[in-house]
């Protein structure tokens, strides 16, 4: 077993995360990944309704009593009918307490967020994001490839 902040803070017996992969990291993936003692996150694009997530979270819990995640992607090029202010509603309705973010600065979510109790990971390919994203708050930010969902937006 590793003690590092992040395990401490996330609940989890090894510092490793299971990247969140659209369409992959389901209830089969997240709850054996969270019974190994590491993070894993469902991917809450994946999922149409708030009520389809929330099933996939009870899937989740059948498996393990463990801490894993929802991603929220805050990326503007999804042309999405379910905005990111409303997802992050989900995972805070889910009762699930760690939020994956990627894209986009948090930092209109931050505040929502922290009041909610969420631990939040940002994900980013940059050092500016990565600085970014400390300075507004998030309590870990993981650093990721560009071919990664962690990348920057188009426009940024």
């Amino acid at each position: 077993m590793f003690e590092t902040k992040m395990t401490e803070m996330l609940g989890i017996k090894y510092p490793i995360q299971c990247g969140t992969m659209h369409g992959l990291t389901t209830a089969e993936v997240v709850g054996p990944f969270a019974n190994a003692g590491c993070l894993c996150c469902l991917p809450s694009a994946y999922y149409e309704t708030k009520e389809d997530l929330l099933e996939e979270v009870e899937k989740v819990r059948d498996q393990t009593d463990r801490p894993f995640g929802i991603n929220v992607g805050l990326f503007p090029e999804m042309r999405i009918t379910v905005t990111a202010e409303e997802r992050i509603d989900w995972v805070i309705e889910s009762g699930v307490k760690i939020l994956e973010t990627a894209g986009r600065s948090p930092e209109p979510h931050r505040k929502r967020i922290s009041d909610a109790g969420l631990i939040h990971i940002h994900k980013c390919a940059r050092v500016r994001d990565a600085i970014k994203a400390e300075k507004v708050g998030a309590d870990i930010v993981s650093v990721v490839g560009t071919e990664c969902g962690g990348h920057p937006s188009m426009e940024e």
